[in-house]
């Protein structure tokens, strides 16, 4: 249940993918739950810091 504890991503860019975004510390971490594998993809992980839309 915790993969769903996180909102979905609000920009346009993944939102539209369902893509979930998670704040640790000074990273965001980029996730997509397949709910029929019951399994997380972890898409990316970025510095919070750097324009992250931009690179994404």
């Amino acid at each position: 249940t915790f993969p769903f504890s996180i909102s979905i991503a609000s920009s346009v860019i993944v939102k539209q993918d369902n893509i979930r975004k998670l704040i640790i510390n000074n990273y965001i971490v980029f996730y997509k739950i397949k709910e029929e594998y019951k399994e997380v993809y972890i898409l990316r992980i970025m510095y919070s810091g750097s324009d992250w839309i931009e690179k994404l």
